[in-house]
């Protein structure tokens, strides 16, 4: 355990705590100390008492010449009169008020810091370490806002790669559909037919889904839409051998387009379908490297937040173990001091029958 009980006794504080525990233990406890105090005090006042009869030139007995015959003085062979200099009645029961409050500001102080699960609780109790965890607590909502911020950067970015990867599906279904009809010795004239009803359909849903894929607010595919994806520019020869080169993409493979089933562009199809695949396929590893990048500063952040966090604790809260035993200390010494208030109170009381019984009598 290490740690010490601090009421005089020395043991570790598991042990103490069960000796001390039952209130009955607790009080004789109390009343051992405030007893030890006590001879302590006595002691102290027999040695002034003799030294000032010393000092007056009056006899004061050897130990071996003690009247009760043991081998030391006795408490109770000296009597300390109220005229005796230096001892005062009053003054000692001043002592175990002083000693009562004193106790009472570690009980309160004690409870307080069970209570609350802080060390710290105001400024006064150490200004030190009051700015080091102001400070240690600005930091961690700091990165409390941080890790919030990620988390919602990292959610944009997995919704916005789901996004796309529904685009790329409907484009790798795109390109499926232009090979078949684009493979003319195995395909019929109906086939090619159906195969455009599909590719109308699909370039439907991509527009759709460009249109209203939405995260919180904002809608994160408006550039991918049939008429930006797969543009390519191809050259086109007219029947007089003219060349003319022109700007075409996935709208184009409607039904009555450029570079539909149906025409004789098919190659330039198949090349406008293979862009959009790689410009999507490209946009998805881009997504995905940013939000592997945003979860590693996400775990650097988190790491930092649980050393701020550790490091406040440290300072900010209660060591519980320490406050039980100083709680059981301030309470034990508590009931001290009342025992020695007590005692003297009763001292002082026999003392004053001591003086008038002199003078009751004399009156009778």
């Amino acid at each position: 355990m290490g740690d010490w009980f601090r009421l005089g006794l020395k043991g570790p504080r598991s042990r103490i705590f069960e000796e001390i525990r039952p209130p009955a233990q607790l009080a004789l406890c109390a009343q051992a100390i405030a007893q030890t105090q006590l001879d302590g005090m006595r002691a102290s006042h027999t040695a002034a008492f003799r030294q000032s009869l010393s000092s007056r030139g009056q006899y004061i007995p050897a130990m071996s010449q003690n009247p009760t015959g043991s081998a030391e003085w006795s408490h109770a062979d000296i009597r300390f009169p109220l005229e005796v200099p230096g001892i005062s009645a009053i003054s000692s029961n001043n002592f175990g008020i002083a000693a009562y409050h004193k106790a009472s500001k570690e009980v309160y102080s004690a409870l307080e810091r069970l209570s609350t699960g802080k060390k710290i609780n105001r400024a006064a109790d150490d200004p030190s370490g009051f700015i080091a965890v102001t400070q240690l607590k600005v930091r961690s909502k700091e990165l409390h806002t941080k890790i919030d911020v990620i988390d919602q950067q990292i959610a944009g970015q997995g919704a916005l790669d789901g996004g796309v990867a529904t685009l790329n599906e409907q484009v790798l279904s795109l390109q499926s559909l232009v090979l078949q009809s684009a493979n003319t010795g195995a395909i019929t004239k109906d086939e090619v037919n159906a195969n455009q009803i599909q590719v109308n359909a699909i370039l439907d849903s991509i527009d759709y889904l460009s249109n209203t894929t939405f995260f919180k607010g904002n809608q994160i595919l408006s550039g991918e839409n049939t008429n930006t994806l797969g543009s390519w520019n191809i050259t086109i020869t007219d029947k007089d051998g003219n060349q003319t080169t022109k700007s075409v993409s996935l709208k184009d493979l409607r039904e009555g387009g450029l570079l539909s089933l149906s025409g004789d562009h098919l190659d330039a199809a198949q090349d406008v379908v293979k862009a959009a695949v790689s410009a999507l396929t490209t946009q998805r590893a881009g997504i995905g490297n940013n939000i592997r990048t945003l979860q590693s500063n996400q775990r650097l952040a988190l790491s930092e937040l649980e050393s701020t966090e550790q490091a406040r604790s440290d300072l900010e809260d209660t060591d519980f173990a320490a406050e039980a035993s100083n709680l059981i200390h301030g309470q034990t010494q508590q009931q001290a001091a009342i025992f020695v208030a007590h005692y003297f109170d009763q001292q002082r009381a026999e003392q004053t029958l001591a003086l008038l019984k002199p003078l009751a009598n004399s009156a009778a």
